[in-house]
C-alpha cells in the first residue's frame, strides 16, 4: 500500500465516490466543461498505476491527491471524468519501451522483444526502433487514452536506450515523444535519464520531447532478492536507503533537467516514516513534488 506525500496529516472524509460517479452518468457528465469544484488536497502527487476504476474511486489516499498518475487501460472514460471533475490531474501510465505478457496486445508484438527485463516477471524489453510498434503506442494506445480525457502522459520504460545503446533506439524514442508532445498533454518520462541526458546534449533542448521528469528510487532502493510480491511489508527487508554514489548522481540529473526547463517528480519506496519526512523535506524546499509508497505495485 502507497502513501502520498503528507500522509500523516488528516483531513475529513468526502462524500461517497459512487454516488457521486452515479450523478455524474445522470447528467451525461455535462460538467466537463465547466469550472472544476474546490477540493482542499492533502497531497500533490500520487503514482497509483496497480489500481483499476472501481477501487481508486473508494479510496481515500486517491482522493486526497490533487496530481494522479493511472493506468488508462483499467479505467473508465466516466472515471476519469469523475476525477477531473473532482479538480484532479490526471496523468495516463504509457509503457514505450517495454511489453508486458498481461495486456492483450503482447501477443501482436512479442516479435519485437529485444531481452527479458530483469527482476519482473512476464515483461521484456522491446525494440522501438520498429515501427509497428511505435505507430500503436501512438496512434492506438495513446489515442485511446486520450479520448478517456487525460491530462498527460506517465511515459515508461524510456530506459530501453540503457539496455540498447543503439541508434535506432534513440531515434525511435524520439519519434514516439514528439509525437506524444503533438497531441498538446504534457508529457512525463519515468526514469530513462540515459536518454533524456544524451537528447538534451544532442538537439540542446527537450521542447517538444517531454516536459517533465519523474525518477525512481533516489534516496531509496529496492532489493529484488528480498522482494516478496506476497508479504510487502518492512519485515521483508526489500526497501532501503540508495547508495550515495547513486543518490548524488540522480540529483545532479534532475538538478540538469530542471535547469532545461523539465517540471521534476520523484517516487520513492519506504515504510520508513522518518526516511519519508526526509524525502517529503528535501523536496519541499526545491518544489520538487513526490511520492512515497510502501508497494512496488503502487496499488
Amino acid at each position: 500500500m502507497g502513501y502520498p506525500t503528507g500522509w500523516a496529516e488528516k483531513i475529513a472524509g468526502w462524500a461517497s465516490p459512487c454516488a457521486l460517479v452515479a450523478v455524474l452518468v445522470l447528467c451525461g457528465c455535462c460538467l466537463a466543461g465547466e469550472a472544476r469544484p474546490e477540493r482542499a488536497f492533502d497531497a500533490s502527487y500520487g503514482v497509483f498505476i496497480g489500481m483499476r476504476g472501481g477501487e481508486a474511486l473508494r479510496d481515500e489516499r486517491v482522493l486526497r491527491t490533487r496530481v494522479l498518475v493511472v493506468d488508462p487501460a483499467h479505467f473508465e472514460e466516466r472515471e476519469i471524468a469523475f476525477l477531473k471533475v473532482s479538480g484532479h490531474t490526471v496523468y495516463g501510465y504509457l509503457n514505450v519501451g517495454s511489453l508486458e505478457a498481461f495486456r492483450p496486445y503482447y501477443g501482436r508484438f512479442r516479435k519485437f522483444v529485444l531481452g527479458r527485463y530483469e527482476n519482473w516477471d512476464g515483461e521484456w524489453w522491446i525494440d522501438v526502433s520498429a515501427a509497428p510498434w511505435r505507430d500503436f503506442v501512438v496512434s492506438e494506445l495513446a489515442a485511446g487514452y486520450l479520448r478517456k480525457g487525460i491530462d498527460g502522459f506517465f511515459v515508461d520504460n524510456c530506459d530501453v536506450y540503457h539496455y540498447r545503446k543503439a541508434r535506432g533506439i534513440f531515434d525511435g524514442l524520439t519519434e514516439v515523444l514528439r509525437r506524444l508532445s503533438g497531441y498538446g498533454l504534457e508529457v512525463l518520462i519515468n526514469g530513462g535519464d540515459e536518454y533524456a541526458t544524451a537528447a538534451l546534449e544532442e538537439y540542446g533542448s527537450i521542447e517538444g520531447l517531454f516536459s517533465g521528469v519523474n525518477q525512481e528510487t533516489v534516496f531509496t532502493r529496492i532489493d529484488f532478492d528480498k522482494l516478496n510480491f506476497d508479504r510487502l511489508d518492512s519485515e521483508t527487508g526489500a526497501f532501503g536507503r540508495s547508495r550515495e554514489e547513486d543518490r548524488r548522481y540522480f540529483l545532479s540529473y534532475l538538478e540538469r533537467m530542471e535547469r532545461a526547463g523539465a517540471r521534476v517528480r520523484l517516487l520513492e519506496y519506504t515504510r520508513d516514516a522518518d526516511t519519508a519526512r526526509e524525502i517529503e523535506r528535501f523536496c519541499g524546499a526545491r518544489g520538487w513534488e513526490c511520492f512515497i509508497s510502501g508497494s512496488v505495485e503502487l496499488d
